[in-house]
């Protein structure tokens, strides 16, 4: 949910309110009673760094390498059990 500044115009100080963006609250200062008015408040983006590609390709070819052997082990397990017909 998005967070809003409100600040008052009489007494300066400052608020920040979480609503949606379609919402229009009355918010009222904690400090003078009179009615808030919503400032421009910008976006806080959260960026994810990826060191390299490489390092990612690196992980998944480890991946599927760990999985072949765990599959191949399975395998051998089944071949060693004797199943009856059905």
């Amino acid at each position: 949910m998005p967070r809003y500044r409100y600040s008052c115009q009489d007494c300066d100080s400052e608020k920040m309110v979480f609503h949606l963006y379609s919402e229009v609250p009355i918010v009222i200062c904690d400090v003078c009673e009179s009615q808030l008015v919503r400032g421009l408040t910008s976006p806080s983006l959260k960026k994810e760094v990826v060191e390299s590609n490489a390092q990612v390709g690196k992980l998944t070819k480890q991946y599927i390498e760990d999985n072949r052997k765990l599959l191949k082990e399975e395998q051998q397990k089944a071949r060693k059990q004797t199943y009856e017909p059905t």
